[in-house]
């Protein structure tokens, strides 16, 4: 009877659980891939989700061998949140299923903004401005030292300090400027005396239409 030699793949965490960090940090991790059998393993791909990508893999490991599979996940936008992000390993094991790997942690708020973006959006001649809430969280603590705006052609703003017990807090007021129908983008930066995060950006987004008939005679 003539033994046939076969990989076998074994992965000696599947899971892993890393420490807060802050949002727009990356988190890079290495899954140790071992193969337990007789034949050369081969790694076929990794499939992952949205948002997190497989950095490199080893392709091939030989019998009694060792390699990884290198994951780096994304973190912008995420804070506040619980991670999870997944990734499928496929091999030619052919007795095992592919193998899902996990990693997971919570993403700390470096400041909540809210909303984090402006939309002014209505009639033209009309009044149309948001309100911008900006409060620091009080693990990574920053003070607001300048704003200034890319284009500033359609729009006018307002930064101002407020008291909050939760954080420093400041409250930036967007207007609209432009008196025609169309739409138009800008950015406000926000910069910080924080070496974390020295700018912040708000993203505004202008559009404006005609007023109809009704709308021109106060209906």
């Amino acid at each position: 009877q003539v033994s046939l030699k076969l990989p076998i793949a074994h992965l000696p965490a599947l899971r892993y659980k890393f420490e807060p960090v802050l949002e727009g940090r990356q988190v890079t991790h290495d899954f140790v891939v071992l193969n337990k059998g007789s034949a050369p393993l081969e790694i076929q791909k990794v499939k992952t989700d949205w948002g997190c990508t497989a950095v490199s893999y080893t392709r091939q490991i030989p019998p009694g061998g060792e390699g990884k599979v290198t994951l780096k996940v994304s973190t912008n936008h995420k804070g506040g949140k619980k991670l999870l992000k997944t990734a499928t390993i496929y091999t030619n094991d052919k007795k095992n299923p592919p193998i899902r790997l996990s990693i997971i942690g919570e993403i700390e708020k470096f400041a909540t903004i809210r909303p984090n973006q402006v939309r002014l959006h209505g009639v033209t001649g009309q009044e149309i401005k948001r309100r911008v809430t900006i409060i620091a969280t009080p693990k990574y603590p920053f003070k607001i030292i300048k704003a200034r705006v890319r284009d500033g052609k359609d729009i006018s703003y307002q930064l101002s300090e407020e008291k909050s017990e939760n954080g420093q807090k400041y409250a930036l007021t967007v207007e609209n400027k432009r008196m025609q129908k169309g739409r138009y983008f800008d950015i406000i930066t926000l910069e910080t005396d924080s070496k974390i995060r020295p700018e912040l950006h708000i993203r505004v987004y202008g559009q404006l239409r005609q007023p109809t008939e009704k709308e021109k005679k106060g209906e």
